[in-house]
């Protein structure tokens, strides 16, 4: 069996687990300033927590001790996967039509929503998903970015494979991808994602070249 199989086998348990993406704060630890019921502005909810009133505020600089995101290196890693994920993407002709038909701006504005949202599932102190990129764009939820985009099941698990590769390929252990592979590929992520029921995929073979598809209305993410 495939470990993309197995990613999915586990993932609603795990998913469940852990908070699925988009709620709230996902943690692989229980490090200080990075509270589990922080919501989307990353600001605990701390009514009727007197103890919480003194905790310290978030600190990016402190590191996230015990996180996936620590393990691995911190912010540059997650940087680095998510730059290797997208041209992964880009160059499986199974699904790059979807991301060919960005502009640079576009594929840029897309790669920084994605490195901020695997760097809250990888744990990263202070990274809460959706926020603002550095040039102040506000990233979307999945489901909105998605919409319109007729994105089907086959599309989807070929997307999880490439994650799965890429993280393979810098070194991630089978058990952490197991644990990002829970969240990634929850059934809530992917009912958001997925819009078309038929199966196949956006592109059923690979004949060398690459599938460029047309620029769609809706930018995603």
């Amino acid at each position: 069996m495939r470990l993309s199989s197995l990613l999915f086998a586990s993932a609603i348990p795990l998913a469940l687990s852990l908070g699925w993406l988009g709620v709230g704060c996902i943690r692989f630890s229980d490090e200080p300033g990075a509270r589990a019921d922080a919501g989307d502005s990353g600001v605990p909810d701390t009514a009727g927590d007197g103890a919480a009133d003194t905790a310290a505020p978030c600190n990016p600089e402190a590191g996230a001790p015990g996180s996936l995101c620590d393990k691995y290196g911190g912010a540059g890693t997650v940087k680095a996967l998510t730059k290797e994920l997208v041209g992964t993407l880009a160059a499986d002709c199974r699904i790059n039509k979807h991301f060919l038909a960005l502009s640079p701006e576009r594929l840029a504005f897309v790669q920084e929503c994605l490195e901020i949202q695997l760097g809250q599932v990888l744990g990263c102190a202070c990274v809460v998903y959706p926020a603002k990129t550095s040039k102040g764009e506000q990233c979307r939820d999945m489901k909105t970015s998605h919409v319109g985009r007729g994105i089907s099941g086959d599309d989807f698990n070929a997307l999880i494979d490439d994650a799965v590769a890429t993280m393979k390929k810098l070194g991630v252990s089978d058990e952490d991808i197991g644990k990002v592979g829970a969240v990634l590929g929850s059934a809530p992520v992917k009912n958001d994602v997925v819009e078309k029921t038929t199966p196949g995929l956006t592109k059923t073979a690979c004949d060398g070249g690459t599938e460029t598809g047309e620029a769609g209305s809706i930018p995603p993410y």
